[in-house]
């Protein structure tokens, strides 16, 4: 205020005069000034100046005072105006301070109105709870009174509302005990109701007998207690007990048939139905007497609210054990029951129309039971097949029989075979046969299906099952001058070894022993009857009666018009398949403990299968040609399996410490090795030849027995052409192996075994090399030029031959280049 009145007074040269004095910032006090002296001299001055100063501000005051006195007068009131506001202030906060207390109370009193409020409802709740809990009391002492009174209809709509007002219970203990004694309530209906439910459907186990009382007026007769035991849920529980205690004690020992053959004996007295003693088993026809006697005596004595909900679970049970014990046995396994079959499956059918009648659940079952009669009929049908093969199979190795193959084939006189087989190279055609009947070799049997085409598959993919796959088998063909004559199956059959790659066929290696032995004169063809003996077990015949009897069964089925006639096709196409496969399934295992067993096995699949041909030509039924061709494989399949087995063992004999290779290694020692190989192999090879004698027919036991020396004798040519120098000493021991294998071969195949290379591929080539073995330079120079050396070994393996048993020389070398120069070899 006192600078607006200065600054309102002054000019505007005394503020800027003055307002640097008074206003910030202040001058800086100066260290000079107040450093500077101040000697008395100047006080005098100082007053004077000090009073001017104050003369001059009374004057300014002096003229600013009207002015002044007005601000004043404002002051004074603005601080009536505050003293006043600040008592008002006060009033107000007083006032506040009062409110404030008047709230708290009234705090206070809405708590207490809203604990009065709660304190009403709990009392409400409290007065609602004990009228639920007297009403549920009410309602449980009404259920026991119902109990007491036997009126348990009465009691479960009791039970119920006793049940909702305990629920509606909430927040209190007594609902708990409530609840308690519900459960008691509740617990003596249950045993209530099955007392009652005893007394008017009762099983007595130990007497066998169901007992159905009258309906009673008490508790509503039975369809009260069917109410009540719904009502407390234990209806279907009651219902499940009643059929397993009639399907235990009731149907079951029906059903079943004791060991003496006696069967329970049904008697109805009045509400009772009881077994009562045994009676003789009179057959699946009175059984299903008995059960319509059964099921009518409950549909009779039974309101449906039981029968119905009974038959869902009694009628499965009782029909699955009728159809296990009873229908599957009835049904017969040959055509002349089928017409005894048809009216059995009628009275099924009738017992099942009874079961619908009645209005009971599960007579489906039954009526599909008889609708696939035929196919269960089949099928039984088959099942029997099947396990007369299976038996078969194995109680038909217990014997045994030799057969005969017949067949007529047109020959020329000069073949090799049958030369060489009399004796006679250069005689006629009468002079051959009557050599063949002397010796009794026979011609060709009817499971000798051996040729070097399937051998050499054999050889390159080493697979039994595609090596011998029944595609390869061909049309019957004549031959005039091969190895065995034989029907155009034996295209898909036989061995050629290892040398199979070596050696052409055996018309080129009888051609070459034409050329060896000069060529005679050819005489004309002539027809022969060549009959072979072998060696089968009773299976194939068993079979055979078997297929018949299935062919004869299918007739009589087409013959006719009944349901079973579409069976007719299964009897004659698919079971006599399946019985054929269940034969080569089980065969392999049946015949395993015999010493020829698959031998055995070779010779009735193809005698089976050579019948069987017979009846697809004569009735011109081309459906067996698979089967045919699936048995035929089968039988090769064995043939191919005891083979491959004893090359095996051979190989194993031979090449045990590579003897033969260890020759002109280890001396003496490599030499007893050699000749203990080759006498095992020896050994080996005879023991067979004896094990397949009277078992294989003649010209097959010398095909696989010439199969068996094909792999030996291509063995030892590979074993002797890996040594890369053979001595004099060495020539000789290995020449003399080489005779103890000629030497059994001669004793087999004829005493000048003339005719072994007609069985065994590489028996020439073994010759030559034992030739080769004793031969000089010259001699192997004129086999090679001159003779037929040529024809079995190539250049190549004569060269590493030559090399290997004379030294180097020029004679050697002279030799070599004119094998060389010659052009020839293989």
């Amino acid at each position: 205020m006192a600078g607006t009145i200065v600054t309102g007074g002054l000019s505007n040269d005394d503020d800027d005069a003055l307002l640097p004095s008074v206003l910030p910032p202040y001058p800086q006090p100066s260290e000079h000034l107040a450093a500077a002296p101040l000697p008395p001299s100047f006080l005098p001055a100082l007053r004077r100046a000090q009073t001017a100063t104050q003369l001059e501000l009374r004057r300014l005051s002096a003229s600013l005072a009207p002015e002044i006195d007005p601000w004043l007068s404002r002051a004074r009131a603005l601080q009536t105006d505050i003293l006043r506001a600040r008592d008002t202030a006060r009033e107000i906060v007083a006032e506040a301070e009062i409110v404030k207390e008047k709230k708290i109370k009234a705090r206070d009193l809405g708590g207490k109105v809203e604990l009065l409020e709660k304190e009403v409802r709990f009392l409400g709740a409290v007065l609602g709870g004990f009228e639920q809990v007297r009403l549920a009391k009410i309602c449980l002492d009404e259920v026991q009174d119902a109990a007491v009174r036997g009126d348990p209809i009465s009691g479960v709509e009791g039970l119920r509302r006793a049940e909702d007002a305990i629920e509606s219970l909430e927040g209190l203990g007594v609902k708990g005990c409530l609840r308690e004694r519900l459960e008691v309530v509740r617990q003596g209906l249950k045993e209530m109701v099955e007392e009652w439910w005893g007394r008017f459907v009762n099983v007595d186990a130990g007497r066998r007998r169901v007992t159905v009382s009258p309906s009673s007026t008490t508790m509503g007769g039975l369809d009260g207690l069917v109410a009540a035991a719904e009502g407390l849920g234990m209806f279907d529980s009651l219902v499940q007990e009643l059929g397993e205690g009639l399907e235990r004690y009731i149907f079951r020992p029906r059903l079943q048939v004791d060991d003496e053959g006696h069967v329970s004996e049904i008697t109805v007295d009045g509400y009772a139905l009881s077994l009562l003693g045994r009676a003789d088993n009179k057959g699946v026809d009175h059984l299903l007497i008995d059960l319509r006697c059964m099921l009518e005596f409950l549909s009779k004595r039974l309101p449906p609210s039981i029968a119905v909900p009974l038959s869902r679970t009694l009628i499965p049970a009782v029909i699955t054990r009728v159809e296990e014990m009873w229908l599957e046995p009835a049904v017969p396994e040959d055509v002349e029951g089928l017409s005894t079959f048809q009216d059995f499956l009628s009275r099924v059918r009738d017992l099942a129309d009874y079961i619908d009648e009645i209005g009971w659940q599960g007579g489906k079952p039954l009526r599909d039971w008889v609708a696939n009669g035929p196919r269960i009929w089949l099928t039984k049908r088959r099942e029997a097949v099947l396990d007369e093969v299976r038996n078969l199979v194995f109680t038909g190795l217990q014997e045994t029989k030799v057969v005969e193959r017949v067949e007529t084939q047109i020959i020329s006189g000069d073949d090799e075979v049958f030369a060489g087989e009399g004796g006679n190279a250069g005689g006629d055609g009468d002079d051959w046969d009557a050599a063949w009947n002397e010796e009794g070799d026979d011609s060709v049997e009817m499971q000798t299906k051996v040729t070097p085409d399937i051998l050499q598959t054999q050889q390159e993919d080493d697979e039994d099952g595609s090596a011998w796959d029944i595609e390869d088998t061909h049309p019957e063909e004549k031959h005039d001058s091969t190895t065995t004559a034989d029907d155009g199956e034996g295209d898909a059959w036989g061995w050629d070894e290892e040398e199979a790659h070596k050696t052409s066929n055996p018309t080129a290696t009888l051609q070459t022993s034409s050329a060896v032995n000069n060529e005679r004169p050819a005489t004309k063809a002539r027809e022969i009857t060549l009959r072979e003996p072998f060696t089968i077990t009773g299976i194939p015949d068993g079979l055979l009666t078997i297929l018949h009897c299935l062919h004869s069964d299918a007739s009589t089925l087409a013959s006719v018009n009944t349901p079973f006639t579409p069976a007719a096709s299964a009897l004659s196409t698919t079971l006599p398949t399946l019985a054929l496969a269940v034969y080569r399934a089980t065969a392999p295992i049946a015949y395993a403990p015999l010493p020829v067993g698959h031998m055995l096995m070779y010779n009735d699949a193809l005698h089976l299968a050579a019948r069987l041909r017979e009846e697809v030509d004569e009735k011109n039924n081309g459906n067996r040609t698979t089967d045919l061709r699936a048995l035929e494989a089968f039988g090769t399949r064995a043939y191919a399996t005891e083979m491959e087995r004893q090359r095996t063992i051979l190989r194993d004999v031979l090449n045990a410490g590579e003897s033969i290779t260890n020759v002109g290694r280890q001396g003496a020692v490599g030499r007893q090795q050699a000749e203990s190989a080759v006498d095992g192999v020896v050994g080996h090879l005879q023991a067979l030849a004896g094990r397949y004698a009277g078992v294989l027919g003649e010209s097959a036991r010398r095909q696989c027995l010439g199969a068996l020396l094909s792999a030996v004798t291509s063995w030892m040519i590979e074993e002797i052409e890996e040594i890369g120098d053979i001595g004099e000493e060495d020539s000789r021991v290995l020449k003399s192996l080489m005779d103890r294998v000629t030497q059994w071969a001669g004793e087999v195949f004829g005493e000048d075994s003339g005719g072994v290379f007609v069985y065994c591929a590489g028996w020439m080539k073994f010759q030559y090399l034992g030739e080769v073995l004793e031969a000089s330079l010259a001699d192997i120079r004129f086999l090679w030029m001159e003779g037929e050396l040529s024809l079995e070994f190539g250049v190549d393996e004569v060269v590493d031959l030559v090399e290997g048993l004379f030294a180097d020389s020029d004679m050697r070398r002279r030799t070599v280049a004119e094998i060389r120069r010659s052009g020839k070899g293989r």
